[in-house]
């Protein structure tokens, strides 16, 4: 299935405080926050089978079952300015999210993604959304889209993150959604 959508600058708030996409290549090697700090923290939390990985100034929650590790879509990130950790959730919406519809809005996918994520409706949060349309690069890894207006979506990759630092959300909210987090929202088939 596929859907028309409008794509347009991405809302939500204020720009993205961080460009998902680019995140994880541009953040400085050194460790801006004490990451063990938010292991730990987070470590707490996180049910048998998820575990917190690090990676260049960034953790990733992983899936990990029979040796194979699968990122969940959610991670800590420093900020350079703060000296903090803030939460980055990411989910894909496939078309079949919205089988009902011929055609989506921005509201419409950041709603669908924010109930996915199981986040309070009145969290305040950066917002960005990739949009692909199947495009792929020479590596056959799906490339997203990169004009405006109308165009056929395959999937949409939503990102949310938390105007809070991590050691300031509520820690039955984090336990939620490590626990819940999916990455790749399943279809409705």
């Amino acid at each position: 299935m596929r859907l028309q959508a409008v794509k347009r600058a991405c809302s939500g708030g204020s720009e993205p405080k961080h460009k998902a996409r680019d995140l994880l290549s541009t953040l400085p090697k050194e460790t801006i926050m004490t990451f063990e700090a938010a292991k730990t923290q987070l470590a707490a939390l996180t049910p048998e089978g998820r575990i917190w990985t690090d990676g260049d100034g960034y953790l990733d929650l992983v899936l990990d079952q029979a040796g194979e590790s699968l990122s969940l879509g959610l991670g800590v990130v420093g900020d350079d300015d703060s000296k903090e950790g803030f939460l980055l959730a990411r989910v894909v919406l496939y078309a079949d999210c919205f089988s009902d519809c011929e055609e989506v809005d921005e509201e419409m996918v950041i709603a669908a993604a924010a109930k996915a994520l199981n986040l309070p409706e009145d969290m305040e949060c950066q917002v960005g959304i990739e949009v692909y349309d199947g495009s792929t690069n020479e590596e056959g890894q799906m490339v997203p889209v990169e004009e405006e207006g109308e165009i056929e979506v395959d999937a949409f990759e939503v990102h949310f993150s938390p105007e809070q630092p991590v050691s300031s959300l509520d820690s039955e909210l984090l336990r939620r959604l490590i626990a819940d987090a999916p990455y790749i929202l399943p279809t409705e088939e």
